[in-house]
Protein backbone atom coordinates (compact mmCIF):
# COMPACT_ATOMS: atom_id res chain seq x y z
CA UNK A 1 0.00 0.00 0.00
CA UNK A 2 1.09 2.97 -0.77
CA UNK A 3 2.15 5.25 1.97
CA UNK A 4 0.07 8.82 0.69
CA UNK A 5 -3.07 10.05 2.31
CA UNK A 6 -3.49 6.68 3.63
CA UNK A 7 -6.88 6.73 6.43
CA UNK A 8 -7.79 4.63 8.66
CA UNK A 9 -11.21 3.52 9.82
CA UNK A 10 -11.22 2.40 14.26
CA UNK A 11 -14.43 0.23 14.83
CA UNK A 12 -15.42 -0.11 18.11
CA UNK A 13 -18.05 0.42 20.73
CA UNK A 14 -19.19 3.85 21.67
CA UNK A 15 -17.72 6.69 23.35
CA UNK A 16 -20.01 6.42 25.37
CA UNK A 17 -19.55 3.18 27.07
CA UNK A 18 -17.34 2.86 30.00
CA UNK A 19 -13.98 0.73 29.78
CA UNK A 20 -10.97 0.21 28.70
CA UNK A 21 -11.44 0.32 24.43
CA UNK A 22 -13.26 3.79 24.71
CA UNK A 23 -10.46 5.05 26.94
CA UNK A 24 -7.84 3.66 24.57
CA UNK A 25 -9.52 5.57 21.51
CA UNK A 26 -10.07 8.48 23.49
CA UNK A 27 -6.60 8.76 23.76
CA UNK A 28 -6.03 7.61 20.34
CA UNK A 29 -7.92 10.97 18.97
CA UNK A 30 -6.02 12.77 20.59
CA UNK A 31 -2.63 11.92 18.60
CA UNK A 32 -1.35 13.26 15.94
CA UNK A 33 -1.88 9.74 14.32
CA UNK A 34 -5.57 10.90 14.07
CA UNK A 35 -5.35 13.32 11.81
CA UNK A 36 -2.07 12.03 10.18
CA UNK A 37 -4.17 9.46 9.09
CA UNK A 38 -7.26 11.25 8.41
CA UNK A 39 -9.20 8.49 10.97
CA UNK A 40 -12.50 8.27 11.66
CA UNK A 41 -14.53 5.83 14.46
CA UNK A 42 -17.31 3.65 13.55
CA UNK A 43 -19.28 2.75 16.71
CA UNK A 44 -20.78 -0.65 16.41
CA UNK A 45 -22.22 -0.96 20.25
CA UNK A 46 -23.10 0.79 23.45
CA UNK A 47 -23.54 -0.30 26.60
CA UNK A 48 -27.01 0.87 27.17
CA UNK A 49 -30.30 -0.52 26.86
CA UNK A 50 -31.95 -2.63 24.36
CA UNK A 51 -33.29 -0.05 22.20
CA UNK A 52 -29.95 1.83 21.90
CA UNK A 53 -28.33 -0.97 21.53
CA UNK A 54 -30.31 -1.93 18.88
CA UNK A 55 -29.84 1.54 17.47
CA UNK A 56 -25.93 2.07 17.19
CA UNK A 57 -26.11 -1.18 15.55
CA UNK A 58 -28.24 -0.48 12.56
CA UNK A 59 -26.86 3.08 12.69
CA UNK A 60 -23.40 1.58 12.15
CA UNK A 61 -24.20 -1.10 9.35
CA UNK A 62 -26.10 1.61 7.12
CA UNK A 63 -22.84 4.12 8.07
CA UNK A 64 -20.51 1.31 7.39
CA UNK A 65 -21.93 1.04 3.45
CA UNK A 66 -20.81 4.60 2.41
CA UNK A 67 -17.82 5.29 5.06
CA UNK A 68 -15.50 1.71 4.42
CA UNK A 69 -14.76 2.07 0.80
CA UNK A 70 -13.47 5.36 1.23
CA UNK A 71 -10.21 3.90 3.72
CA UNK A 72 -7.72 2.09 3.28
CA UNK A 73 -7.06 0.43 6.86
CA UNK A 74 -10.22 -1.11 9.36
CA UNK A 75 -8.65 -1.04 12.53
CA UNK A 76 -10.97 -3.14 14.61
CA UNK A 77 -10.65 -2.78 18.24
CA UNK A 78 -12.66 -5.57 19.95
CA UNK A 79 -12.98 -8.61 22.15
CA UNK A 80 -14.13 -12.16 21.23
CA UNK A 81 -18.05 -12.85 21.74
CA UNK A 82 -20.32 -10.54 21.14
CA UNK A 83 -17.92 -7.52 20.44
CA UNK A 84 -16.85 -9.63 17.19
CA UNK A 85 -20.30 -10.76 16.56
CA UNK A 86 -21.53 -7.22 16.57
CA UNK A 87 -18.82 -6.32 14.37
CA UNK A 88 -18.55 -9.39 11.99
CA UNK A 89 -20.75 -7.61 8.85
CA UNK A 90 -18.60 -4.50 9.31
CA UNK A 91 -15.25 -7.08 8.87
CA UNK A 92 -16.98 -9.13 6.57
CA UNK A 93 -17.66 -6.43 4.42
CA UNK A 94 -14.40 -5.00 4.55
CA UNK A 95 -12.84 -7.54 3.24
CA UNK A 96 -15.34 -7.53 -0.13
CA UNK A 97 -13.53 -4.28 -0.61
CA UNK A 98 -10.24 -5.58 0.03
CA UNK A 99 -9.17 -3.38 2.68
CA UNK A 100 -6.67 -4.11 4.85
CA UNK A 101 -7.66 -4.98 8.40
CA UNK A 102 -6.53 -5.18 11.69
CA UNK A 103 -7.81 -7.23 14.62
CA UNK A 104 -6.81 -5.34 17.54
CA UNK A 105 -7.20 -7.88 20.70
CA UNK A 106 -8.61 -6.24 24.06
CA UNK A 107 -8.34 -9.34 26.44
CA UNK A 108 -5.46 -11.13 28.21
CA UNK A 109 -5.33 -14.88 29.74
CA UNK A 110 -9.33 -14.86 28.88
CA UNK A 111 -8.02 -15.78 25.33
CA UNK A 112 -8.08 -19.33 26.61
CA UNK A 113 -11.40 -19.80 26.57
CA UNK A 114 -12.33 -19.23 22.93
CA UNK A 115 -9.75 -21.78 21.11
CA UNK A 116 -13.32 -23.41 19.67
CA UNK A 117 -14.92 -20.16 18.93
CA UNK A 118 -15.13 -20.76 14.66
CA UNK A 119 -15.88 -17.04 14.46
CA UNK A 120 -12.99 -15.90 16.35
CA UNK A 121 -10.68 -18.03 14.78
CA UNK A 122 -12.31 -16.99 11.55
CA UNK A 123 -11.50 -13.33 11.71
CA UNK A 124 -8.28 -14.16 12.84
CA UNK A 125 -7.24 -15.84 10.26
CA UNK A 126 -8.64 -12.99 7.60
CA UNK A 127 -7.14 -9.90 8.99
CA UNK A 128 -4.54 -8.90 7.38
CA UNK A 129 -2.95 -7.92 11.09
CA UNK A 130 -3.96 -9.57 14.72
CA UNK A 131 -2.73 -7.28 17.71
CA UNK A 132 -2.75 -7.73 21.40
CA UNK A 133 -1.76 -5.84 24.49
CA UNK A 134 1.18 -7.34 25.83
CA UNK A 135 4.17 -10.07 24.98
CA UNK A 136 2.64 -12.64 27.16
CA UNK A 137 -0.87 -12.49 24.93
CA UNK A 138 1.20 -12.93 22.03
CA UNK A 139 2.65 -15.69 22.94
CA UNK A 140 -0.52 -17.22 24.34
CA UNK A 141 -1.81 -16.52 20.80
CA UNK A 142 1.37 -18.29 18.91
CA UNK A 143 0.82 -21.34 21.32
CA UNK A 144 -2.95 -21.89 21.24
CA UNK A 145 -4.46 -20.40 17.52
CA UNK A 146 -0.75 -20.13 15.62
CA UNK A 147 -1.31 -16.81 15.14
CA UNK A 148 1.98 -14.28 14.84
CA UNK A 149 0.42 -11.22 16.57
CA UNK A 150 2.38 -7.92 17.27
CA UNK A 151 2.16 -6.24 20.41
CA UNK A 152 0.57 -2.69 20.89
CA UNK A 153 0.67 -1.08 24.30
CA UNK A 154 -2.37 0.92 25.63
CA UNK A 155 -1.42 4.47 26.36
CA UNK A 156 -1.70 6.64 29.29
CA UNK A 157 -0.92 10.50 29.88
CA UNK A 158 1.84 11.34 32.06
CA UNK A 159 0.82 12.97 35.51
CA UNK A 160 2.17 15.52 37.81
CA UNK A 161 3.87 14.41 41.11
CA UNK A 162 0.95 14.46 43.81
CA UNK A 163 0.90 16.38 46.50
CA UNK A 164 2.33 14.46 49.54
CA UNK A 165 0.30 16.51 51.91
CA UNK A 166 -3.15 15.68 50.67
CA UNK A 167 -2.98 11.70 50.54
CA UNK A 168 -4.83 9.76 52.98
CA UNK A 169 -4.57 6.80 54.88
CA UNK A 170 -6.30 4.64 51.47
CA UNK A 171 -6.46 1.80 49.62
CA UNK A 172 -8.58 2.12 46.01
CA UNK A 173 -10.29 -0.53 44.38
CA UNK A 174 -12.29 0.44 40.96
CA UNK A 175 -13.67 -1.74 38.66
CA UNK A 176 -17.22 -3.17 37.47
CA UNK A 177 -17.88 -5.53 40.82
CA UNK A 178 -18.10 -9.07 39.84
CA UNK A 179 -16.28 -11.90 41.13
CA UNK A 180 -13.65 -11.82 38.20
CA UNK A 181 -12.59 -8.79 39.55
CA UNK A 182 -12.01 -9.90 43.22
CA UNK A 183 -13.80 -7.33 45.27
CA UNK A 184 -14.87 -9.85 47.48
CA UNK A 185 -11.19 -10.84 47.89
CA UNK A 186 -10.48 -7.43 48.86
CA UNK A 187 -13.07 -6.67 51.04
CA UNK A 188 -11.71 -9.95 52.86
CA UNK A 189 -8.07 -9.34 53.08
CA UNK A 190 -9.24 -5.79 54.48
CA UNK A 191 -11.28 -7.25 57.48
CA UNK A 192 -7.92 -8.16 58.64
CA UNK A 193 -5.60 -5.10 56.99
CA UNK A 194 -8.54 -2.84 59.20
CA UNK A 195 -8.08 -4.66 62.46
CA UNK A 196 -4.06 -3.86 62.81
CA UNK A 197 -4.92 -0.38 60.68
CA UNK A 198 -8.23 1.00 62.37
CA UNK A 199 -7.29 4.36 60.86
CA UNK A 200 -7.07 3.31 57.31
CA UNK A 201 -10.45 2.96 54.84
CA UNK A 202 -11.08 1.02 51.78
CA UNK A 203 -12.42 3.06 48.65
CA UNK A 204 -14.64 0.41 46.88
CA UNK A 205 -16.01 2.24 43.38
CA UNK A 206 -18.05 0.36 41.08
CA UNK A 207 -21.46 -0.53 39.47
CA UNK A 208 -22.61 -4.19 39.27
CA UNK A 209 -22.51 -6.63 42.15
CA UNK A 210 -22.94 -3.23 44.34
CA UNK A 211 -25.80 -5.06 46.87
CA UNK A 212 -23.93 -7.98 47.19
CA UNK A 213 -20.88 -5.76 47.95
CA UNK A 214 -22.73 -3.88 50.86
CA UNK A 215 -24.21 -7.59 52.33
CA UNK A 216 -20.07 -8.92 52.50
CA UNK A 217 -19.30 -5.45 54.02
CA UNK A 218 -22.04 -5.33 56.99
CA UNK A 219 -21.02 -9.54 57.57
CA UNK A 220 -17.46 -8.30 57.43
CA UNK A 221 -17.96 -5.64 60.08
CA UNK A 222 -15.87 -3.40 58.42
CA UNK A 223 -18.73 -0.74 57.69
CA UNK A 224 -17.31 2.23 59.58
CA UNK A 225 -13.93 1.46 57.50
CA UNK A 226 -15.34 1.14 53.62
CA UNK A 227 -16.52 4.00 51.36
CA UNK A 228 -18.79 2.71 48.52
CA UNK A 229 -19.13 4.78 45.38
CA UNK A 230 -21.22 3.41 41.96
CA UNK A 231 -19.26 4.11 39.04
CA UNK A 232 -17.04 7.37 38.75
CA UNK A 233 -16.38 9.50 35.88
CA UNK A 234 -12.92 10.52 34.63
CA UNK A 235 -12.16 13.24 36.53
CA UNK A 236 -14.03 11.69 39.64
CA UNK A 237 -11.36 8.31 39.11
CA UNK A 238 -8.70 11.16 38.52
CA UNK A 239 -9.60 13.13 41.88
CA UNK A 240 -9.25 9.84 44.21
CA UNK A 241 -5.68 9.23 42.60
CA UNK A 242 -4.64 12.03 43.73
CA UNK A 243 -4.91 11.46 47.56
CA UNK A 244 -5.41 7.87 47.75
CA UNK A 245 -2.26 5.92 49.43
CA UNK A 246 -2.43 2.50 47.49
CA UNK A 247 -4.57 0.83 44.66
CA UNK A 248 -5.48 -2.83 44.47
CA UNK A 249 -6.29 -4.52 41.43
CA UNK A 250 -7.72 -8.52 42.17
CA UNK A 251 -8.74 -9.59 38.93
CA UNK A 252 -8.88 -13.30 37.50
CA UNK A 253 -8.88 -11.84 33.94
CA UNK A 254 -7.94 -8.85 32.07
CA UNK A 255 -6.17 -8.02 29.22
CA UNK A 256 -4.00 -5.03 30.31
CA UNK A 257 -5.91 -3.43 32.81
CA UNK A 258 -6.07 0.90 32.39
CA UNK A 259 -6.44 1.52 35.90
CA UNK A 260 -2.89 0.06 36.57
CA UNK A 261 -1.05 2.64 34.15
CA UNK A 262 -3.79 5.17 35.42
CA UNK A 263 -2.70 4.64 38.83
CA UNK A 264 1.11 3.92 38.03
CA UNK A 265 0.99 7.36 36.02
CA UNK A 266 0.08 9.43 39.53
CA UNK A 267 2.76 7.15 41.17
CA UNK A 268 0.31 4.99 43.92
CA UNK A 269 1.86 1.71 44.82
CA UNK A 270 -0.11 -0.93 43.61
CA UNK A 271 -1.09 -4.63 44.55
CA UNK A 272 -2.24 -6.75 42.06
CA UNK A 273 -3.01 -9.66 40.72
CA UNK A 274 -0.38 -11.52 37.96
CA UNK A 275 -3.03 -11.00 35.28
CA UNK A 276 -3.49 -10.70 31.73
CA UNK A 277 -0.74 -8.45 30.28
CA UNK A 278 0.63 -7.19 33.62
CA UNK A 279 3.04 -9.79 33.47
CA UNK A 280 4.87 -8.55 30.69
CA UNK A 281 6.54 -5.40 32.89
CA UNK A 282 5.71 -6.19 36.95
CA UNK A 283 7.98 -7.64 39.51
CA UNK A 284 6.83 -8.10 43.18
CA UNK A 285 8.05 -5.42 45.57
CA UNK A 286 10.30 -3.43 42.99
CA UNK A 287 7.08 -1.64 41.19
CA UNK A 288 4.37 -3.71 43.16
CA UNK A 289 3.04 -5.77 45.35
CA UNK A 290 1.79 -9.37 44.27
CA UNK A 291 -0.96 -11.74 44.99
CA UNK A 292 -2.48 -15.03 43.66
CA UNK A 293 -6.33 -14.43 42.61
CA UNK A 294 -8.31 -15.37 45.74
CA UNK A 295 -5.69 -15.25 48.31
CA UNK A 296 -7.24 -12.77 50.62
CA UNK A 297 -4.54 -13.88 53.78
CA UNK A 298 -1.96 -13.07 51.09
CA UNK A 299 -3.42 -9.99 49.75
CA UNK A 300 -4.04 -8.81 53.72
CA UNK A 301 -0.05 -9.49 54.19
CA UNK A 302 1.02 -7.06 51.11
CA UNK A 303 -1.48 -4.85 51.64
CA UNK A 304 -0.01 -4.60 55.41
CA UNK A 305 3.62 -4.51 54.11
CA UNK A 306 3.12 -1.55 52.25
CA UNK A 307 1.33 0.52 54.90
CA UNK A 308 3.89 -0.64 57.51
CA UNK A 309 7.12 0.09 55.14
CA UNK A 310 7.45 3.68 54.00
CA UNK A 311 10.08 3.21 52.49
CA UNK A 312 8.73 -0.20 50.27
CA UNK A 313 6.04 2.49 49.36
CA UNK A 314 8.70 5.25 47.56
CA UNK A 315 10.40 2.46 45.76
CA UNK A 316 7.90 1.08 44.38
CA UNK A 317 6.23 4.33 43.49
CA UNK A 318 9.45 5.95 41.68
CA UNK A 319 10.23 2.34 39.85
CA UNK A 320 6.25 2.02 38.92
CA UNK A 321 6.02 5.80 37.73
CA UNK A 322 9.59 5.59 35.99
CA UNK A 323 8.26 2.25 33.85
CA UNK A 324 4.77 3.57 32.80
CA UNK A 325 6.73 6.97 31.43
CA UNK A 326 8.94 4.60 29.59
CA UNK A 327 6.80 2.28 28.05
CA UNK A 328 3.44 3.62 28.14
CA UNK A 329 3.29 7.03 27.28
CA UNK A 330 1.58 8.69 24.16
CA UNK A 331 4.51 9.27 22.20
CA UNK A 332 6.03 6.24 22.35
CA UNK A 333 2.53 4.32 22.02
CA UNK A 334 2.00 6.54 19.01
CA UNK A 335 5.22 6.01 17.05
CA UNK A 336 4.60 2.19 17.44
CA UNK A 337 1.16 2.98 15.90
CA UNK A 338 2.61 4.69 13.01
CA UNK A 339 4.68 1.40 12.70
CA UNK A 340 1.55 -0.77 12.91
CA UNK A 341 0.07 1.36 9.82
CA UNK A 342 3.06 1.72 7.82
CA UNK A 343 3.71 -2.02 7.22
CA UNK A 344 0.25 -2.24 5.85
Amino acid sequence: MGKKNIKVLLVATSRKTMGGITSVLKRYERMEVWSKYHCAWLETQVNKGVALKLWYMIKAYITMLFIVPRYDIIHFHTVPGRSITMQMPVFLYSILWKKKTIIHIHVGNQLLGHKNDRMFNFVLRKASKVVVLANVIKDLMKEHYNIDAEVLYNPIEEQKKRDASKIEKSIFFAAYLTLNKGYDTLLRAFKDVSTKHPDWKLILAGSGETENAKKLIKELGIEKNVEQHLWLNKEQMFEFYRKVSIYCIASKQEGFPMSFLEAGSYGIPIVTTPVGGLVDIIENEKNCMVFDYGKHKVLAEQLCRLIENKSLQDEISKNITLIVKEKFSISAIEMEIQKLYKKL
